[in-house]
């Protein structure tokens, strides 16, 4: 559930202080009281650390103050290396988002006293500061971080990319002694003869990197990726390391879903909205919310934490009239100086409706013996396939005595996953799943793919638990499945996946959240599903989900869509119409 926004959480950390010495606390309850204008992924971030404070301890966690204040005051120390105050000879003066951001990553700490988050993901504008935060944390990583053999790598698609935060820490211990004292450049790597440590810049395609085993990676601009292959090599080598940190520092960018920016910058998301429970990922998002006039100069500040200080408000307001006259160029303010991601699609399902929708009283003992509408999905079945069943009740949660006509339609599911994976997707599934098996929302099957044999089992056990009038399937990929559902008298219905096919289900579906007529078991995978839907279209206004613009799995929805038409046409509420195929009704 996305948490709650409360100042008032207990201001005590690990070592005993209070706010008034903590910079950190200090910060998030500034941000989430609106005393310090942020966006909502920056309100959430701050709300996470504080709920933590009070409740993180259950899960081994503690925030270390001393720790936090000792990461701040290494980057304090650190030179300015660009404009006047490069040439006055300035270290860094921290602004308090910055001192959040570094003092949670360094200053959260595991019950063995290792660093908590493994990956640092951060958003901000352009002309933020962000090389303020990146070599900095290359300089901690390859001196101060305990870590024997350290090595840490400025990472980029090109090695010219991959240079830049390089070559600024280079410059950095060139110009303080106190850096140098620990650290000894060369010319195409830093080593520190304490740690036995080196820091270096690495670029190009992945397979050349096989065999690295970093500690610290600083991945810069990653909206320029072009897949995540690169990523993949860089976390999976970190695998040996005590506590390996991955820093993340990128503007916004374009496409969601497909590429790594996409996934990462969602899977953050989800995070931060309590969508998935991921204790070694923290995230700051800085941009501007869904709802805001991007032409608004009062919301120019929610992605621009550093205004007034290295970004200037005149410039943007230069930028943002620019725009306004050349379309054209509109999309690259919104996303370049105002972090809002541009050809991008909405999330179709608000989670605010989403979680009012949860009904817990909707169990399987619950509704056992009553008639619904089902659909299975097996999109792809070496990730995760989905059946849900669809209850017409009425608003008491009883049976509708005009089916046709319920005072809410009530959806519960089967999921499953598959017990073993190879993919680096598919790992990364198999880890955000692991709490919903552990409560029973996702069910394992034996080896790489979702076992056939294991739905089967278990949809035949459903119609003999549930009065199940028919199901739905994708003829594309459950043909066979289906066949056999026939010969046990199971009425099935093909339902392919196109849009004539899903528009009118996928309105009925959003239309009946939107008023209050959905309820549905709390499926946490569900949830996530829910998170991640986004919908294709055309110039009529017909929808449906897309699987390749959602930046996740959505079976379990896409299943729920399919049985909603199911029941509308079958069970006579809409005018939509079956035809035969060989004996096989059509939706």
């Amino acid at each position: 559930m996305t948490p709650a926004l409360n100042e008032n959480a207990k201001p005590v950390n690990g070592e005993g202080n209070t706010t008034a010495t903590d910079p950190v606390t200090s910060y998030a309850r500034d941000v989430v009281a609106g005393r310090i204008v942020t966006g909502q992924l920056v309100k959430l971030a701050c709300q996470r650390h504080l709920n933590d404070l009070e409740t993180a301890s259950a899960r081994g966690l503690r925030f270390d103050l001393s720790e936090a204040l000792a990461a701040i005051d290494f980057w304090e120390i650190c030179p300015h290396l660009k404009g006047r105050a490069a040439k006055r000879g300035e270290t860094l003066k921290l602004e308090g988002w910055q001192r959040f951001i570094i003092g949670s990553v360094y200053g959260w700490k595991r019950a063995d006293g290792s660093r908590r988050f493994r990956v640092a993901w951060v958003e901000v504008a352009r002309k933020n500061g962000k090389s303020t935060l990146l070599y900095p944390a290359g300089l901690f990583a390859l001196a101060l971080d305990g870590e024997e053999g350290a090595e840490v790598y400025s990472v980029a698609t090109k090695r010219d990319q991959a240079r830049l935060v390089f070559d600024l820490a280079k410059r950095a211990v060139t110009r303080n002694p106190d850096l140098a004292e620990m650290i000894q450049p060369f010319a195409f790597s830093l080593t520190c003869a304490e740690s036995f440590g080196k820091f270096e810049a690495v670029s190009s395609d992945a397979d050349t990197l096989d065999g690295l085993n970093p500690s610290a990676a600083l991945c810069d601009e990653i909206h320029k990726w072009p897949h995540r292959s690169l990523w993949d090599v860089i976390e999976t080598g970190m695998g040996a390391r005590e506590q390996p940190l991955m820093w993340a520092i990128t503007t916004a960018g374009e496409d969601g879903g497909e590429d790594v920016y996409g996934q990462e910058h969602d899977y953050t998301v989800q995070v931060l909205e309590g969508v998935v429970q991921d204790d070694a990922r923290f995230g700051y998002i800085a941009c501007i919310d869904p709802e805001d006039d991007w032409t608004d100069p009062k919301v120019v500040v929610k992605a621009n934490p550093n205004l007034g200080v290295s970004v200037f408000a005149p410039e943007i307001a230069a930028q943002v009239e620019r725009g306004k006259r050349i379309p054209a160029f509109a999309n690259e303010v919104k996303r370049l100086r105002l972090g809002r991601r541009t050809q991008d699609g909405e999330a179709a399902i608000p989670l605010n409706l989403w979680d009012a929708a949860r009904e817990l009283k909707l169990t399987r003992d619950a509704l056992k013996g009553l008639p619904c509408w089902s659909a299975l999905d097996l999109a792809n079945t070496s990730d995760f396939a989905a059946l849900c069943h669809l209850f017409p009740l009425t608003e008491d949660l009883e049976p509708a005595p005009e089916p046709e006509r319920p005072g809410v339609w009530a959806y519960i599911w089967r999921l499953w996953i598959p017990e073993e994976t190879e993919n680096p997707i598919g790992i990364r599934l198999r880890e955000i799943a692991e709490p919903w098996i552990a409560d029973g929302w996702v069910q394992v099957t034996a080896g790489t793919g979702v076992d056939p044999t294991a739905i089967e089992a278990d949809v035949i056990a459903d119609t003999q638990f549930f009065d199940l009038r028919g199901l739905a399937f994708d003829p594309f990929n459950a043909q066979t499945v289906a066949n056999r559902f026939a010969l046990e008298g199971i009425q099935v219905f093909q339902f392919p996946q196109r849009l004539s096919s899903f528009s009118e289900p996928t309105k009925l579906f959003l239309d009946d959240l939107a008023a209050g007529r959905t309820r549905h078991n709390g499926n946490a995978a569900a949830r996530w599903m829910a998170r991640n839907v986004v919908l294709n279209g055309n110039g009529a206004g017909h929808r449906m989900p897309s699987r390749k613009r959602s930046s996740q799995k959505i079976d379990g929805i896409v299943a729920a869509i399919m049985a909603r038409g199911l029941a509308a046409v079958k069970g006579g509420e809409s005018g939509g119409r079956f035809y035969e195929t060989n004996g096989v009704e059509v939706v």
